[in-house]
């Protein structure tokens, strides 16, 4: 997509699956915490760090990396907030 001044929007798709636990939002705040630990995000510099040896300073916490992250997003779950409401198809 094309926006004003020749800046561009991007998306990404991704998924993830876990156990079942009946608080949502503990499931939530455990898989994004599984993910920054895995470095499977968009992080500084528009890369990824995928646990792979990277000599740029990964970001210490969930909360820096949205901070520096806060305009580009993380392409990832972390991206999703907590305290959501979150419904069930029955």
């Amino acid at each position: 997509m094309l926006l004003p001044f020749g800046l561009f929007a991007g998306a990404s798709s991704w998924d993830y699956f876990t156990p079942f636990q009946t608080q949502s939002n503990a499931a939530l705040k455990k898989l994004k915490e599984k993910v920054f630990k895995q470095g499977s995000y968009l992080g500084p510099g528009g890369l990824g760090y995928n646990g792979k040896k990277d000599k740029r300073q990964k970001p210490k916490s969930i909360v820096a990396l949205q901070i520096f992250q806060a305009d580009a997003g993380t392409h990832s779950i972390i991206a999703v907030p907590l305290n959501m409401k979150i419904f069930h198809e029955t």
